[in-house]
């Protein structure tokens, strides 16, 4: 259920698909407003879904308006970790190392560009992060504060920080989400499979 094996910028739909620009809305409005039915809270972590209706998401935002999470797309089965934000831009189809800093150690990831989403007017760029193991390693092992080390322009960083507390449980409540949505959409899917 991960996207390591065609993660980037086009494999999402270039963003512009209908189920991940749904995906994208629903993550913007649940990091910034409690105006969603929440499956979860955990400290600062937020998730949503279930089984019989929208994807599974579990997400934090910074006090820069910064989103960080994991968002599950039923239309690739696929669950992507992203950073949404509208102050860091990011051209479409750039991909960038990246250094994910917590209180586990460092890890080098990759970012690419997803390009740029739209939601009333504010325009978040969106970073998917690679390898999908990796991150969802760093983000259940670690606490306090995960930090994003993103280049922007030649010999210059914006540095994004992520509250962990409560991010454990956020994604091993999100699994089992995952579990039950994939296996819904599996169930009553009509779509060819390989066996």
């Amino acid at each position: 259920m991960n996207t390591d094996e065609n993660l980037d910028a086009n494999n999402v739909n270039g963003g512009e698909g209908v189920i991940m620009k749904y995906l994208y809305a629903i993550a913007l409005i649940a990091a910034s407003s409690n105006s969603l039915a929440e499956n979860a809270t955990f400290g600062k972590w937020r998730v949503f879904g279930d089984a019989n209706g929208s994807p599974p998401i579990a997400l934090t935002s910074n006090d820069s308006d910064n989103a960080f999470g994991q968002v599950c797309a039923d239309d690739s089965e696929a669950c992507f970790w992203l950073i949404l934000s509208p102050k860091t831009p990011c051209k479409k189809g750039d991909e960038a190392p990246i250094i994910a800093n917590s209180s586990n150690g460092a890890v080098q990831l990759v970012t690419i560009c997803a390009g740029i989403f739209e939601l009333s007017g504010t325009k978040y760029h969106r970073y998917l992060l690679s390898p999908f193991d990796d991150i969802e390693s760093v983000v259940k092992k670690s606490s306090g504060i995960l930090s994003f080390a993103i280049p922007v322009q030649a010999g210059s960083f914006t540095v994004m920080r992520f509250d962990l507390n409560g991010s454990t449980k956020a994604i091993s409540f999100l699994d089992v989400l995952k579990q039950k949505f994939f296996n819904k959409i599996n169930s009553t899917s009509t779509k060819d499979i390989n066996l």
